[in-house]
């Protein structure tokens, strides 16, 4: 797979929101980041709009983070992570 799936605990920002992060596999900057866009172009399609995390609102289904080089999108509970693994494999 792709993709690293990480269950969120105290120790991950997106905590109190989302129950998964959702980041590219590999160390190459332009694949991670051609990953990550194709993830959130269907995340977007699917689940409709969101925000980066630092501005999404309670409720949100789905989130993604930037900032400082990061590449996560965060997934709100097992229904979308589910959805996310028939898509794009395990």
């Amino acid at each position: 797979m792709n993709y690293k799936i990480t269950k969120l605990d105290k120790r991950h920002n997106g905590y109190n929101f989302y129950k998964y992060s959702i980041s590219p596999n590999t160390f190459d900057k332009i694949k991670g980041a051609e990953l990550l866009i194709e993830v959130r172009n269907w995340l977007w399609a699917t689940y409709g709009p969101s925000a980066e995390l630092g501005f999404t609102k309670r409720g949100s289904i789905w989130a993604w983070d930037t900032e400082f080089n990061n590449r996560r999108l965060y997934l709100q509970s097992d229904a979308e992570l589910t959805m996310f693994r028939l898509k794009f494999g395990d």
